[in-house]
């Protein structure tokens, strides 16, 4: 197959999720034969740079700024995909900020991959999101020729809040188990907790603050790592929210954004990984956790019980209650044994969603769409 997949994030430039999950699922469809365009929209690109990276043919085109940035650069990357629609099978666009929303008919189908729009997002927070982003995200989802989702929660929210029957196939995203890298061995108590992931109100920050001012009473020489990128709230820094929450004295550390095997030494080096977030749709640092070896916490909320199960794989917490997640947090730093058990099922559970595994679930989801669009 010949695929382009839509990403204005691409590494090696600092990306989220959507951008590591691009270069892993791109590469991964490289490796098992077929061929990979990535395109994209970058602000700091003065002309158009094709390049290939890992067997990837990635395309960087300069983005418009402006009011009318945002049209321009549909229609932009549009005319690039529809030059070179003779060479493709397919089209996948991401979800967020409806970015083909201004899209014509393309010869080939154009699917559209549910990672959370912004509507979704919002939603999910009881906060208001854009009319205008809120219009072309649902103009995007109505022309996809197919949609594709990362977990049936985002599948079935996205649904509802657009009121759309989307007909969405599940292909859970796939995480990157680096054999080479031995999971985590030592359980010796380290008093370490980590976090990773950009400090922001859904991925439940706020509530872990509160949650560590509890764990200090119970284990004083404990520590909190926060690995991410700090993002602004009402206008202030969430670091610095998070620093007057739990007190200048609570030995937390803020790394900012780091390399991924910077990230990796870190993890190994903490007792427990904890993500009580209030809104994802899949959710990968805890995956990258697990496939570290490192005991994990994740959220009750949205996805987290379709993916792991509580008490088996890894502990749930509601990140409505910051004492829940204190609790948590002091039951397996207080015991070697139970750290022990979740870091083994951790790692035997995210076996099931390596990306070599998940390319073929991917693959067979491309290869269903080409059928149905080649026999309308």
């Amino acid at each position: 197959m010949k695929i382009a997949l839509m990403c204005n994030e691409y590494p090696p430039q600092k990306c989220g999720g959507i951008g590591i999950f691009t270069k892993e699922l791109a590469e991964t469809l490289v490796n098992a034969g077929h061929t990979v365009h990535v395109v994209g929209a970058y602000s700091q690109q003065q002309n158009i740079l094709v390049e290939s990276l890992n067997g990837v043919v990635v395309h960087r085109l300069p983005a418009r700024q402006g009011l009318t940035g945002i049209w321009k650069n549909s229609r932009v990357l549009f005319q690039y995909i529809k030059s070179m629609e003779s060479q493709l099978d397919m089209v996948e666009v991401p979800d967020f900020e409806g970015l083909s929303a201004f899209w014509g008919k393309l010869a080939i189908p154009c699917v559209i991959r549910l990672h959370g729009t912004a509507a979704y997002f919002a939603d999910e927070m009881a906060t208001r999101s854009s009319r205008l982003i809120s219009w072309m995200e649902k103009r995007a989802l109505k022309q996809a020729d197919a949609v594709i989702a990362v977990s049936d929660y985002v599948a079935k929210r996205t649904e509802a809040i657009f009121s759309l029957n989307l007909g969405a196939r599940t292909v859970y995203n796939g995480v990157k188990i680096d054999k080479a890298l031995s999971p985590k061995c030592n359980f010796d108590y380290a008093g370490s907790v980590i976090f990773t992931g950009s400090l922001m109100r859904k991925k439940g920050v706020f509530s872990l603050a509160e949650s560590w001012k509890l764990v200090k009473q119970a284990f004083p020489d404990a520590a909190l790592l926060l690995v991410g990128k700090d993002t602004q709230e009402n206008g202030k820094s969430v670091k610095q929210q998070i620093i007057d929450i739990v007190g200048p004295s609570a030995n937390v550390r803020f790394t900012g954004h780091v390399d991924k095997s910077t990230l990796q030494q870190y993890m190994k080096s903490a007792d427990v990984a904890v993500f009580p977030s209030f809104s994802e749709s899949f959710g990968l640092a805890p995956f990258e956790a697990m496939a570290l070896g490192v005991p994990t916490v994740y959220t009750k909320l949205s996805c987290g019980p379709e993916l792991l199960e509580h008490e088996h794989h890894a502990l749930l917490v509601n990140p409505h209650h910051p004492e829940e997640i204190a609790s948590t947090l002091i039951l397996l730093l207080r015991s070697q044994a139970l750290r022990e058990k979740y870091s083994a099922a951790g790692y035997q559970r995210v076996q099931d969603f390596s990306v070599e595994h998940l390319c073929n679930h991917n693959i067979a989801a491309y290869q269903a769409i080409m059928e149905d669009h080649h026999a309308a």
